[in-house]
């Protein structure tokens, strides 16, 4: 049976989407549709099928549920204290029209890497609407895509990304050689990237109609639901994804760092978090700095008491109200995306796909590069692609000398860039946030991080060639 599991998961992952896309089907009931076929065709049996479902589903609410709703309220306070309009509007007269989806990729992947990718997407989710509509027509298409490019890509690339520590903490690769290689292999990766997408929206790629959702995550609000994203308008009074109505200060506006500083804290503390682990800083001080749900926390209370000061008691109801809204659905969306993920790990498809490739020949780094994009597209994450790659070209790693030794695990996280599909929740997450159709999604968490997949590849043949 174990030997059909890929088979069964490309089926199960091109049905769900057949079926939402088709059928407009809810894509929660196409989840579990999808997860009770490959439960039941690859061995797991009913009750199975049904305990990985519920599991999973259990298992991302641990990880990710309280920062998720954290996250989401804190958008939601920030937004309706309108942060996000004034910082999009900053960040125009800055870069310009040109330069904005460049600045929006590299302050996502290289400034705030160290910030956990799931909190990251719910965070910039309403700045990316925002800048978007600066943007006018197909804009959300552009910078949707350009936001996952450049968070995945902080994942894989720059010090402390999760999935770069994990892969040079296995080989033992020192930290300053990570840093040496992979932040600008980063950097050159993020701006090509965005050239060709940009180039791919301009030929046609977006249609804002079918690509952009009305709705976040299956149950938002009528209030804004998706107007600051898709209509072009500029005076950013509109939400956008139905996260909180965007209502201004009625007094003088007051400093923009204030209006920041909940999110401004909350990132700061996750950052130190970060770098002290990577330091191996212990004590119970980081421990409270390094939880994500804590300092989410803070950030919440901070923008709570700024609204409560300048918004008075109805906005910030208004707001608090459409932010439990939202992370409701997005929750219950991701959480079906973890049982979907549980099964088709259930499925025993990374043992097999170990020993298909634990014998692989050919040139090291494309093979690794192809062995982290199959486990990432069958898997669904990103961090667990790369480290059984360079687990598999183990031998291959420890014969190589230290520059070819870190080219090889670039090679492995730049594999585990391509393919993010439907079984990875993180799809979902960026999907409900985004206010995209699964189209859109397909066309921007799959698409874009995959063409830097490919880009990051080529550029890592050239260094090796001259190496």
């Amino acid at each position: 049976m174990e030997s059909m599991s890929l088979i069964h998961i490309a089926i199960s992952v091109v049905g769900v989407v057949a079926i939402i896309v088709a059928f407009k089907i809810e894509p929660v009931i196409a989840l579990v549709l999808g997860g009770g076929y490959l439960g039941i065709a690859t061995g797991q049996g009913f009750a199975g099928t049904t305990t990985e479902m519920v599991e999973g589903f259990g298992s991302v609410m641990t990880e990710i549920g309280l920062f998720i709703a954290f996250g989401v309220l804190l958008g939601a306070l920030v937004e309706a204290l309108g942060v996000p309009q004034r910082v999009a509007e900053g960040m125009l007269r800055i870069f310009g029209r040109r330069g904005l989806p460049y600045a929006h990729g590299l302050s996502l992947g290289v400034v705030l890497a160290s910030v956990f990718a799931d909190v990251l997407i719910v965070l910039s989710g309403p700045l990316t609407r925002h800048a978007s509509s600066k943007l006018g027509k197909n804009g959300h298409g552009l910078l949707s895509g350009v936001a996952i490019t450049g968070i995945t890509a902080g994942l894989v690339f720059v010090v402390p990304g999760t999935a770069l520590m994990a892969v040079v903490g296995i080989l033992g690769i020192p930290i300053g050689t990570a840093l040496l290689y992979a932040l600008p292999l980063g950097i050159m990766a993020i701006v090509l990237t965005v050239a060709v997408y940009s180039t791919l929206i301009r030929l046609g790629l977006w249609d804002e109609e079918r690509d952009e959702s009305e709705v976040v995550g299956g149950a938002v609000g009528s209030e804004g639901a998706s107007e600051g994203s898709s209509d072009g308008s500029s005076d950013g009074s509109s939400a956008g994804g139905g996260v909180a109505t965007a209502t201004r200060p009625t007094t003088s506006a007051p400093p923009l760092l204030l209006l920041s500083s909940p999110l401004i804290v909350a990132v700061g503390l996750m950052l130190t978090g970060a770098f002290l682990a990577v330091f191996e800083v212990e004590g119970p001080v980081t421990e409270a700095l390094g939880n994500v749900s804590f300092a989410l926390f803070v950030g919440v209370c901070l923008a709570y008491i700024l609204a409560r000061r300048y918004l008075g008691v109805d906005a910030v109801s208004t707001a608090v109200g459409n932010g439990m809204r939202t992370s409701g659905s997005i929750l219950i969306l991701t959480g079906v995306g973890g049982g979907f993920a549980a099964l088709v790990n259930g499925s025993g498809v990374g043992d097999q796909l170990t020993e298909m490739f634990g014998s692989s020949g050919g040139a090291p780094i494309l093979v690794a590069w192809v062995i982290a994009a199959i486990l990432h597209a069958a898997v669904g994450s990103i961090t667990l692609g790369a480290m059984t790659a360079v687990g598999i070209l183990g031998p291959v790693v420890a014969a190589a000398s230290p520059s070819g030794a870190m080219l090889l695990a670039l090679a492995a996280l730049a594999g585990a860039l391509f393919g993010g599909l439907p079984n990875a929740n993180g799809f979902w997450l960026f999907k409900s946030v985004y206010g995209l159709s699964v189209r859109g999604t397909l066309k921007t968490y799959t698409l874009g991080p995959s063409i830097c997949s490919v880009v990051s590849l080529a550029l890592i043949l050239v260094v090796s060639a001259v190496v």
